[in-house]
């Protein structure tokens, strides 16, 4: 399942697309070719980004901003209505649950219409129940893969004390004379 993730950045960097990284699971049977960001547009406030390949079923992917540090994972795994990373029973259970419900119709097309046709209806269900059915399913998301090209937060840590310091200091100076 998608779910929007919001991130924040400082400044216009942020849409300097190789200010980004992609750590993949590429966890599938499929073949895929490299995951990249292929373009930046927005805001700071929200970003928008768009990435060189679509996420494909069963797998997980870690966006991070370099220069802030800030980075965001997203997975889609069909039939995983609920968000909890598995698509089984329950969500089927959940999907049938809303067919026709003032419930059902306020999810979001993304949580619901399994089958990618527009609407969320008892097709949705079908094809829910057919990805649990299939032996071959990918059934469960892997965890987040970690950040590319991040320092570790000890460093960054460091790194940020070291700064304050030095801030600190200038200030004392300029508040002596």
């Amino acid at each position: 399942a998608f779910h929007a993730k919001i991130l924040a950045f400082a400044g216009s960097f942020f849409r300097l697309y190789p200010n980004y990284n992609v750590a993949t699971t590429r966890q599938t049977m499929a073949a895929t070719s490299d995951l990249t960001v292929a373009s930046v547009s927005g805001s700071p406030y929200r970003p928008i980004v768009i990435l060189s390949r679509n996420i494909v079923p069963g797998e997980r992917i870690t966006l991070t901003h370099k220069p802030s540090g800030s980075s965001v994972c997203l997975g889609f795994l069909p039939g995983d209505v609920n968000g909890d990373g598995r698509s089984n029973s329950i969500d089927v259970g959940g999907l049938r649950w809303w067919i026709g419900t003032a419930t059902g119709l306020a999810k979001p097309l993304y949580q619901t219409d399994i089958n990618r046709d527009g609407v969320f209806n008892a097709s949705d269900v079908t094809r829910a129940s057919e990805i649990l059915s299939d032996p071959n399913a990918i059934r469960e998301l892997p965890a987040c893969p970690a950040p590319l090209g991040l320092v570790t937060n000890q460093s960054q840590l460091a790194n940020t004390l070291s700064s304050l310091s030095s801030v600190l200091r200038s200030l004392q100076q300029s508040l002596a004379r």
